[in-house]
């Protein structure tokens, strides 16, 4: 790649459709049983990449750390180490879906950032792959992988395809947030 090539990615919200919390782990994270559903709110990932080296974000929402704290950065970071690759990368996230509002957005960009790294560097990592890759950078950007209706077990690590009726969502968001 000579030029710098960009990507839109629309990253979705998620909602728990119930979601049974267990006992804590050893590794510190909790259990948990939840049937999880992608829904139609979206962040907006513009993500450009170049030659050179090093990582760049920007958000609309001035709250978002912009270095190594944001799972964004971490996923570009850790798919271009994974892959072997240097390059520049810049991701603009457009920020639709509140932060810490249980609707995972922060998950969905980071899962966002490695399928379009992996779309705009050719690097034809499999679905499984982009899923391990992503249980690094948190817990429930593999399910932002798999893009549709799931049941999710453990930390996030166990994830069953299931299929859904469509429904119909009303998000209230209350104005504050919740970590």
């Amino acid at each position: 790649m000579s030029a710098a090539a960009s990507l839109k990615i629309l990253s979705p919200a998620k909602v728990n459709l119930f979601l049974r919390v267990a006992g804590k782990r050893e590794d510190g994270y909790h259990d948990i049983f939840s049937l999880v559903q992608p829904v139609a709110l979206y962040d907006e990932i513009f993500l450009t990449v170049g030659q050179g080296d090093g990582i760049t974000v920007r958000s609309t929402d001035g709250s978002l750390p912009q270095g190594r704290e944001n799972i964004a950065y971490r996923a570009a970071e850790l798919f271009l180490e994974k892959a072997g690759i240097k390059k520049k990368v810049l991701v603009e996230i457009d920020k639709k879906i509140p932060v810490s509002s249980g609707l995972g957005g922060g998950s969905s960009d980071a899962a966002g950032v490695l399928m379009g790294l992996n779309e705009i560097l050719g690097c034809a990592m499999s679905e499984g792959m982009l899923m391990r890759l992503g249980l690094e950078c948190g817990s429930d950007v593999p399910f932002f992988i798999l893009n549709g209706p799931a049941f999710v077990r453990g930390r996030g690590e166990t994830i069953e395809r299931v299929a859904l009726p469509p429904y119909d969502y009303i998000l209230i968001n209350p104005g504050f947030g919740v970590s």
